[in-house]
């Protein structure tokens, strides 16, 4: 009879370290929650207006609009344009003449993005309850890698769709060569990445979606500064690489080097893997290492053991990454993937062909047009929930 009363204080006690521990759960992970709902707020981006005309211009007066990048690698490519195609050298006058041109040809004033509204209180009861995201609904994201450099416009140094099909957990990732040629809107056909020196995010969208006709809902941009970091915070990803990688360009300062065998354990290393393509494979393989990079970076964040360490990488997101996508979204969408599989994240190849344009001498990669339509097919079926 004297044990009873023990028992019972026994029990309450019991009771209430574990309603204690669940409460301070809960605590930290509604804080965790607002803190990352502040930072989707923080990168949030409204996506800018497309200017409603644009005049085209001549083929021959185009090819004079040369991006600085563009002109650079004209510059640094001399020596293999002569030595190896030497029916399609440019001399050193023409480069010259292009470059006077471009100095030459007036800018044109950007536009400023007007700031995205607050979302306090509370995000403003974190906009709504959640979710928002139509998880019935397919959805396509352009993804960019930007290189940003002082004193001249961003380029998009790796274009990657990613496609989420309806009513599905997985998630389909198709590299786009930025050497791509493509009919830019205004300015003709050039390679694709021109689209963002010229047109900033909604011109390079408007391209993309032209070239494989398929809506794109969302855009997410990171420079390289950003991925480096991120990588970095990250612990470094779970990346063996396949064979020795060596390149030098005296005239941006890119030095890589990787070794066969080694793991990704830095930020520059995931960097330099991912844009490495001096060699048989040149762009196919870019776009490969691309997509393994994603996927690793994909697999390791979704994972519960590692959310500590995407914890550190918050204030880095909020420099380096910018997207159109509501705060209130990105939070139904990581809610949707966390815990996703690697075997969840696939890929989609953009078979084409590396080539030399004897109309400008530049570089592209030529993708016929039956390709692009069974791409755009394919794709338009994902979204629908139709693998």
């Amino acid at each position: 009879m004297t044990r009873t009363p023990r028992r019972s204080t026994r029990y309450k006690k019991v009771r209430t370290a574990l309603l204690a521990t669940l409460g301070l759960l809960l605590l930290l992970s509604v804080l965790g929650f607002y803190k990352f709902y502040l930072l989707a707020d923080r990168i949030y981006q409204p996506a800018p207006q497309a200017e409603t005309s644009q005049t085209p211009t001549p083929h021959k007066q185009s090819e004079l609009l040369i991006p600085p990048d563009e002109l650079r690698e004209r510059i640094s490519m001399q020596n293999w344009y002569t030595t190896s195609t030497p029916d399609h050298s440019i001399s050193k006058r023409t480069l010259q003449e292009l470059g006077q041109a471009q100095a030459s040809a007036p800018a044109k004033a950007a536009e400023p993005t007007p700031a995205p509204e607050s979302a306090n209180p509370f995000a403003k009861w974190l906009s709504g309850h959640l979710p928002s995201t139509d998880t019935k609904k397919g959805q396509t994201f352009l993804l960019l890698g930007v290189d940003s450099r002082k004193g001249e416009s961003a380029r998009s140094d790796t274009i990657v769709l990613a496609t989420l099909p309806a009513g599905s957990q997985e998630v389909y990732l198709m590299s786009i060569p930025r050497d791509t040629r493509a009919n830019v809107p205004g300015h003709g056909w050039t390679k694709i990445n021109h689209a963002m020196s010229w047109g900033g995010l909604p011109l390079m969208k408007k391209t993309v979606e032209q070239l494989l006709n398929v809506p794109i809902d969302h855009t997410v941009t990171v420079d390289f500064e950003g991925f480096r970091q991120i990588v970095d915070r990250m612990g470094g990803l779970d990346v063996t690489v396949e064979k020795t990688m060596r390149y030098y360009d005296p005239t941006d300062g890119t030095n890589i080097s990787l070794r066969a065998g080694d793991t990704l354990k830095s930020g520059q290393q995931a960097l330099d893997y991912a844009r490495f393509r001096a060699d048989a494979l040149a762009d196919t393989g870019r776009m490969q290492r691309q997509q393994v990079v994603i996927r690793a970076m994909i697999q390791k964040g979704s994972e519960p053991s590692n959310w500590p360490k995407l914890v550190k990488t918050l204030d880095i997101l909020g420099d380096h990454v910018k997207t159109d996508v509501p705060p209130r979204d990105w939070m139904s969408l990581v809610m949707r993937y966390s815990g996703t599989r690697a075997d969840t994240v696939k890929t989609l190849s953009l078979t084409g062909e590396n080539r030399i344009s004897k109309q400008d001498n530049l570089w592209y990669f030529y993708v016929e047009e039956a390709q692009l339509h069974k791409m755009s097919r394919q794709l338009q079926q994902l979204r629908r929930g139709n693998s």
